[in-house]
Protein backbone atom coordinates (compact mmCIF):
# COMPACT_ATOMS: atom_id res chain seq x y z
CA UNK A 1 0.00 0.00 0.00
CA UNK A 2 2.97 2.37 0.63
CA UNK A 3 4.85 1.65 -2.67
CA UNK A 4 1.30 2.59 -4.41
CA UNK A 5 0.80 5.66 -2.31
CA UNK A 6 4.00 7.01 -3.55
CA UNK A 7 3.51 5.57 -6.64
CA UNK A 8 0.28 7.69 -6.74
CA UNK A 9 1.32 10.67 -5.13
CA UNK A 10 4.24 10.91 -8.01
CA UNK A 11 2.05 10.25 -10.88
CA UNK A 12 -0.68 13.13 -9.30
CA UNK A 13 2.62 15.54 -8.79
CA UNK A 14 3.41 15.00 -12.73
CA UNK A 15 -0.14 15.30 -13.98
CA UNK A 16 -0.70 18.56 -11.68
CA UNK A 17 2.89 19.99 -12.97
CA UNK A 18 3.66 20.76 -9.27
CA UNK A 19 7.32 22.23 -8.30
CA UNK A 20 8.79 20.11 -6.39
CA UNK A 21 11.12 22.50 -4.16
CA UNK A 22 14.55 23.37 -3.51
CA UNK A 23 16.61 19.71 -2.50
CA UNK A 24 17.98 19.45 0.73
CA UNK A 25 20.61 18.14 2.14
CA UNK A 26 19.35 17.72 6.16
CA UNK A 27 16.78 16.02 7.46
CA UNK A 28 13.89 18.64 7.29
CA UNK A 29 13.17 18.08 11.17
CA UNK A 30 16.31 19.91 11.71
CA UNK A 31 15.50 23.18 10.50
CA UNK A 32 13.51 25.95 12.11
CA UNK A 33 9.48 25.65 12.02
CA UNK A 34 10.33 29.28 9.83
CA UNK A 35 12.69 27.61 7.58
CA UNK A 36 10.00 24.68 7.47
CA UNK A 37 7.28 27.08 6.13
CA UNK A 38 9.49 29.09 4.14
CA UNK A 39 10.22 26.13 1.79
CA UNK A 40 6.72 24.96 2.02
CA UNK A 41 7.67 21.80 4.27
CA UNK A 42 4.71 20.68 6.58
CA UNK A 43 5.40 17.87 8.98
CA UNK A 44 3.44 14.35 8.63
CA UNK A 45 0.81 13.60 11.03
CA UNK A 46 2.10 12.55 14.82
CA UNK A 47 -0.52 10.36 15.94
CA UNK A 48 -2.39 7.48 14.18
CA UNK A 49 -5.91 9.53 14.22
CA UNK A 50 -4.18 12.19 12.90
CA UNK A 51 -2.80 9.61 9.58
CA UNK A 52 -6.12 8.30 8.85
CA UNK A 53 -7.68 11.59 8.65
CA UNK A 54 -4.79 12.90 6.27
CA UNK A 55 -5.67 9.45 4.05
CA UNK A 56 -9.10 10.20 3.94
CA UNK A 57 -9.01 14.03 3.52
CA UNK A 58 -5.98 13.45 0.79
CA UNK A 59 -7.98 13.15 -2.88
CA UNK A 60 -4.94 11.76 -4.78
CA UNK A 61 -4.16 9.05 -2.35
CA UNK A 62 -8.53 8.32 -1.91
CA UNK A 63 -8.68 8.05 -5.02
CA UNK A 64 -5.46 5.58 -5.90
CA UNK A 65 -7.42 3.15 -3.28
CA UNK A 66 -10.89 3.91 -4.22
CA UNK A 67 -13.84 4.36 -2.19
CA UNK A 68 -14.17 0.97 -0.64
CA UNK A 69 -10.56 0.43 0.53
CA UNK A 70 -10.29 3.94 1.81
CA UNK A 71 -13.39 3.75 3.80
CA UNK A 72 -12.12 0.33 4.91
CA UNK A 73 -8.90 0.62 5.81
CA UNK A 74 -9.78 4.17 7.65
CA UNK A 75 -12.46 2.26 9.73
CA UNK A 76 -10.08 -0.73 10.69
CA UNK A 77 -7.43 1.78 11.59
CA UNK A 78 -9.98 4.05 13.39
CA UNK A 79 -11.20 1.48 15.52
CA UNK A 80 -7.58 0.15 16.31
CA UNK A 81 -6.38 3.60 17.49
CA UNK A 82 -9.44 3.92 20.07
CA UNK A 83 -8.71 0.47 21.43
CA UNK A 84 -4.87 0.97 21.87
CA UNK A 85 -5.42 4.23 23.14
CA UNK A 86 -7.28 2.75 25.63
CA UNK A 87 -5.32 0.57 26.88
CA UNK A 88 -1.65 0.25 28.33
CA UNK A 89 2.04 -0.33 26.81
CA UNK A 90 1.89 -3.96 27.62
CA UNK A 91 -1.16 -4.60 25.82
CA UNK A 92 0.30 -2.87 22.31
CA UNK A 93 3.52 -4.64 22.87
CA UNK A 94 1.24 -8.12 23.72
CA UNK A 95 -0.88 -7.20 20.37
CA UNK A 96 2.41 -6.17 17.80
CA UNK A 97 4.37 -9.09 19.06
CA UNK A 98 1.91 -11.99 18.27
CA UNK A 99 0.48 -9.65 14.83
CA UNK A 100 4.34 -9.74 13.45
Amino acid sequence: MAFGGLIAAGLDGVRRKLDPGEPTTIDPGNFTEAERKKRGIKRFPTTLAETVEALVNDKALSEALGPLLTTSYAAVKRLEYDTFSQQDDAFEIKHHFWKF
